[in-house]
């Protein structure tokens, strides 16, 4: 309620003043080319979210304070039940972060060599989802998007079930003053017919978005008939059918040599926003929840948890903290989804090790793959990754193959662009 009563004003570089509301502030931090509207819209956030800080933090308090309660109770500590929620154990999750710790360093060259374009060695944190700032494209257009999507999934044979959600018009993505923020995929199990909510802005940051819930959507159209226990797939594995269609969209676009170098940047971005950002808020999270055992946690506390966060993985590659983040993200208010920042690393990594045997043997991929999503619902990640691809997900060795992967693209943008 308090994210959807947001109306503040910013200008742009033409020196035009206009409100905004949550979804057009998200939009814009996510993919306007207007540096100027960037920062003011992300200033004047900021002022919005210190002025209702407390507001946002009392709800923080008593929500993981019931949790807490509930988890006492049960004698069980606050990771387990997260865990069981996403199919995974800690080994797979230690396994992860111990990989991205392995690699931090270079995933920070993924901030910086971007911040040398925004005139900087380091990046501000309005900045960190800025689209290429030299590009000579033009707008896409949705009816553009949905075909270029269509092209990039046909190896999967998503391409007719994208015709089917735009056929019967599934796909809720206009720009209206009255929409909430976020992008986001909902099923209808009565009617077994998926749902996909979005605000898309003609970017190629939401041409990516509209790739990444037509993902979700279709991974659980594929699970459609099968019986409700068995087609409740968790956010871990969700979130591997998503970005995957994400990768693979970026992979076919890369062909283009007029794209090639926006894509790359594109490819810097995820893989800093999937390995750094959702890190930070994971670390921010599991932090407030052990201070929140002792008792309540104060403004202070709060922003001390998210500096603290910040700087083990940003270090100096960004400029300033995005302070208001523990406010700004409803992550951290979902009461139907518990620690909801992880499984987004767990899937983007599964993406990039998917795409290693995506361009190993095309075809025998894509048939393991759809088996691989059908049985999301009743398999756990390592069960999954074991019967299907034989890995071991609770090494970090299986983990450095996805981190790998992605940073060939900060390898051959730095080469492409002379850096």
């Amino acid at each position: 309620h308090l994210n959807n009563l947001i109306n503040i004003s910013a200008t742009n570089k033409n020196a035009n003043t206009q409100s905004y509301n949550l979804a057009k502030c998200m939009g814009i931090l996510k993919g306007s080319d207007d540096e100027i509207l960037r920062k003011n819209v992300f200033d004047a956030l900021s002022s919005r979210y210190d002025k209702f800080s407390d507001l946002y933090l009392d709800i923080l308090n008593m929500l993981h304070g019931f949790r807490l309660a509930k988890f006492k109770a049960a004698k069980v500590d606050f990771l387990t039940p997260s865990l069981e929620e996403n199919k995974m154990s800690l080994d797979t999750l230690n396994a992860m972060q111990e990989a991205i710790s392995k690699r931090v360093e270079k995933i920070r060259e993924c901030v910086r060599v971007r911040a040398s374009f925004l005139g900087g060695k380091s990046m501000r944190s309005c900045d960190l989802l800025a689209p290429y700032p030299l590009s000579k494209h033009s707008k896409i257009s949705h009816d553009e998007a949905i075909k270029i999507i269509k092209k990039a999934l046909k190896p999967l044979g998503e391409d007719s079930f994208i015709k089917l959600m735009i056929d019967k018009h599934w796909i809720e993505s206009d720009v209206r003053e009255n929409k909430a923020g976020g992008a986001f995929f909902v099923s209808l199990p009565k009617f077994k017919q998926p749902r996909i909510f979005t605000t898309y802005m003609n970017t190629l940051s939401h041409l990516i978005q509209q790739a990444h819930e037509l993902g979700h959507a279709w991974h659980y159209y594929l699970m459609r008939d099968l019986p409700v226990l068995s087609a409740n797939f968790p956010m871990s594995l969700a979130e591997s059918a998503s970005t995957f269609n994400e990768t693979l969209l970026r992979n076919e676009l890369k062909k283009d040599d007029s794209l090639r170098v926006e894509i790359l940047w594109q490819e810097l971005k995820s893989a800093a926003n999937f390995l750094l950002h959702i890190s930070v808020r994971y670390e921010f999270e599991t932090s407030f929840l052990r201070l929140r055992q002792k008792g309540q946690v104060s403004k202070k506390d709060a922003s001390d948890l998210l500096k603290q966060a910040w700087d083990k993985f940003y270090k100096d590659s960004t400029s300033d903290v995005e302070e208001f983040l523990p406010y700004f993200k409803p992550h951290f208010y979902k009461t139907d989804n518990y620690i909801y920042n992880y499984p987004y690393s767990v899937g983007y990594l599964l993406s990039q090790f998917f795409l290693s045997e995506f361009k190993k043997d095309e075809a025998k991929f894509c048939k393991i793959y759809k088996q691989f999503l059908i049985e999301c619902g009743t398999k756990s990640v390592e069960e999954l990754m074991k019967k299907h691809f034989k890995k071991d997900t609770t090494k970090c060795e299986f983990w450095l193959i996805g981190i790998d992967e992605a940073l060939k693209n900060l390898d051959e943008f730095k080469k492409v662009v002379a850096v």
